[in-house]
């Protein structure tokens, strides 16, 4: 087992009463491009120290906001998928392009020609899906490296984005027209949702989705927030056509140049890349919960014990197919105060958690399983 711990001050948002929603710096990295979140929390993103270099590197930021350069190149390392062992990365843009598999070491392990290759989303099991923008197409990669054509054609035009829902719905944006497409991976159906404001001459960026919404990153300074029933959208943060670099509540906040998108693994914060500042960005509680119960509409229960704890509080998850992943400590008031981070590599399912260096006070516990579930109780700590 291996913990990291996080001492840092944050605003987050699990089952508590908290309305407001805020932008906050998370790190800084120069030219910020694509960036994924693992089912660790770790933030990976790509990158070039300057734009006057041929320097590309794609990075791992732990959640503690620790950066390590993972892959250097001198060419371009373009927009990626990533798995618990694997990273899938696009090469140089163009007709003869590239795209390079990778492990998580900076090993180079293999490569597929893959024309005009743009995002990408990478299974477990090493099967992989990417946008040609240039081609208008959605392609299936499998493990082998044979391919699949899974949709192509109008309304798809320079598609630049993919995203995935828990239903396996594929979504997309394309690069110019700004119009946000759905696709059928069966059927290979392609449905316009809805066409946001244009800009000259590039209009969005890397899309990416949470709980029933799309955030769509937009040269025009802010990120749109669409229903994926394709009913409406509005702007989720910042001010259209305002760029400048403040942080605060999303509905004044100003953003510069997002590019790309991606909520935590609870799906309560969206990070994003500030390109035009040079900055990895978060937005703290994408949905606004407001009081959610303990384990509301969780089916995963854990206990806790003694409560009220001195020195040591007992933590047993009760499910047998899971196991623990993470654990935060959050006060009454919302402050996130200590995480503790698990490798995944051992079945953990018991945690015995000394609270020496606790405070006196009143907690909330939420525990993240390897199925994605948070579960929230209180605790006191006597």
């Amino acid at each position: 087992m291996k913990t990291k711990i996080l001492f840092a001050v944050v605003l987050v948002a699990f089952g508590l009463n908290i309305k407001a929603q805020t932008v906050s710096d998370f790190v800084s990295v120069p030219n910020p491009d694509d960036l994924e979140v693992d089912r660790f929390g770790n933030i990976w993103v790509n990158y070039r120290v300057s734009m006057l270099s041929n320097e590309h590197r794609l990075a791992k930021i732990s959640p503690t906001g620790t950066i390590t350069d993972v892959i250097i190149e001198d060419h371009t390392l373009g927009q990626f998928g990533i798995n618990d062992s694997i990273i899938w990365i696009a090469g140089d843009w163009g007709a003869s392009a590239f795209v390079y598999k990778y492990d998580h070491s900076g090993n180079r392990l293999d490569s597929i020609s893959m024309p005009y290759p743009t995002a990408i989303i990478l299974d477990p099991d090493g099967t992989w899906y990417i946008t040609q923008n240039a081609l208008g197409r959605l392609t299936k990669v499998n493990p082998d490296k044979t391919t699949q054509t899974l949709a192509s054609g109008s309304p798809l035009s320079y598609n630049l984005a993919l995203a995935r829902d828990e239903n396996g719905m594929f979504y997309t944006c394309n690069l110019m027209n700004a119009r946000v497409i759905k696709i059928d991976p069966n059927t290979g159906a392609k449905t316009t949702l809805v066409t946001l404001p244009t800009a000259n001459p590039y209009s969005v960026g890397f899309l990416s989705y949470s709980k029933g919404n799309l955030y769509v990153p937009s040269a025009r300074h802010c990120i749109y927030k669409v229903d994926t029933a394709g009913i409406s959208y509005s702007v989720f943060a910042g001010t259209e056509m305002n760029a400048g670099d403040v942080n605060g509540a999303i509905d004044t906040a100003l953003l510069n140049t997002p590019i790309a998108t991606h909520p935590s693994i609870t799906g309560d914060t969206l990070y994003y890349t500030d390109s035009g500042n040079g900055k990895i960005k978060m937005i703290i509680v994408l949905n606004n919960i407001t009081g959610i119960s303990e384990n509301q509409k969780i089916k995963t229960t854990f206990e806790i014990y003694p409560n009220p704890a001195i020195e040591t509080l007992y933590i047993e998850l009760k499910a047998k197919n899971e196991s623990i992943v993470k654990i935060d400590f959050i006060t009454i008031d919302a402050k996130l105060i200590d995480s503790i981070y698990f490798s995944g590599t051992e079945n953990m399912q018991q945690y015995n958690l000394s609270l020496a260096r606790l405070p006196k006070g009143s907690y909330i516990l939420n525990i993240t399983t390897s199925k994605g579930e948070v579960i929230s109780k209180k605790f006191i700590k006597s």
